[in-house]
């Protein structure tokens, strides 16, 4: 799978965006490294814990019932057989999920390079009011958005094969997810069933190596999907008030092409970023309880005789029943001038 992704667009060097961004990958591969470490140095440690018996085993882990109840006789010889597989479990049920933090995270840091590629388009030795009828500035403009729009089109075209790719991955990304809520589960059970130190380092090891693979999984995902967002933003900081109709028009294709987020998904609907995780669905649960606590305060106001159409025109439009998410994002102004000002050219 990394091989496949990967091979999609071309690795620019970490080194060719300055130093400060070459710093900056730096840092965050180091942090990176260090999460895997510790989570990998749990999965051992689950790993060890789980090897060594506890007289509980027979009561929680459902394996080692059937081969009690099913090989009575020998029930010994095939647990010594079968305990080495946590071996191989362990190192199975987190693999995935870093593949995916490796991919995303190399190409997170592509996009800081093409990010600050993009900061420095504008950037020219020249007096700026003579710089509409320079033409070397012109072409060097040309040549640097066209440059551009060729790295977007290759990271779409990456983007499409990208999500082929991870479909045919659903299923062993389920099985792993199951995994980790059976793990999660079964260290709830031994912490409750946990007869000294072996039982609680079990489910410690255990609780903590699905929280760290599910939380920079996750964290990795959205990472990305920002790190997209800023591409568009720094297309709009252009100084395109100096550039003829051509580099305006493509101007506009390059922010046509960086308009949509870049997201890992496996699916349309199976996107990796805070929607999958806890902390979007608590700040919608908490904006649900806002807004019921909002519509009581307004219905007890209603109660107490206030002009309804007051009461309205002061909680704006139609009051907390009716409010929606909040109005659409306006056009900031130099992409309003810009379309405005490229209309009359088709």
């Amino acid at each position: 799978m990394i091989n496949d992704i990967s091979s999609q667009t071309t690795q620019w060097d970490i080194s060719c965006a300055g130093e400060k961004i070459r710093s900056k990958i730096i840092k965050e591969s180091r942090f990176i490294n260090i999460v895997t470490i510790v989570n990998v140095s749990f999965s051992v440690v689950a790993m060890l814990s789980f090897i060594y018996p506890n007289p509980n085993d027979y009561f929680v882990l459902f394996t080692h019932r059937i081969l009690w109840d099913w090989f009575p006789e020998h029930h010994l010889f095939v647990e010594v057989v079968f305990r080495p597989t946590y071996c191989v479990i362990f190192v199975v049920t987190t693999a995935h999920a870093f593949q995916v933090v490796y991919c995303t995270q190399r190409g997170r840091f592509q996009l800081y390079l093409l990010n600050k590629y993009i900061d420095e388009i504008s950037e020219y030795d020249g007096i700026e009011e003579n710089l509409m009828y320079d033409e070397c500035y012109q072409e060097e403009i040309s040549f640097r958005l066209k440059f551009c729009i060729s790295r977007q089109n290759e990271r779409n075209r990456a983007r499409n094969n990208g999500l082929a790719v991870m479909v045919n991955w659903i299923t062993p990304f389920v099985l792993t997810g199951i995994t980790f809520g059976i793990g999660l589960f079964t260290a709830f059970m031994l912490a409750q069933f946990a007869n000294g130190y072996n039982g609680l380092l079990r489910a410690g090891s255990i609780g903590m190596v699905s929280l760290l693979s599910f939380t920079i999984f996750t964290v990795s995902g959205q990472a990305f999907q920002s790190e997209s967002e800023q591409t568009f933003e720094a297309l709009t900081r252009q100084k395109w008030y100096n550039w003829n109709q051509k580099n305006k028009k493509m101007l506009l294709l390059a922010l046509c092409n960086s308009r949509e987020q870049f997201k890992i998904k496996f699916s349309e609907k199976f996107v990796i970023n805070y929607d999958a995780g806890v902390a979007q669905r608590c700040r919608q649960s908490c904006q649900k309880m806002a807004k019921k606590a909002q519509a009581i305060q307004l219905q007890a106001e209603v109660n107490n005789d206030e002009d309804w159409e007051k009461l309205l025109q002061r909680d704006g439009l139609l009051g907390a029943f009716v409010r929606s998410r909040g109005p659409p994002p306006a056009r900031t102004p130099m992409t309003s001038s810009l379309i405005c000002e490229c209309q009359w050219v088709y």
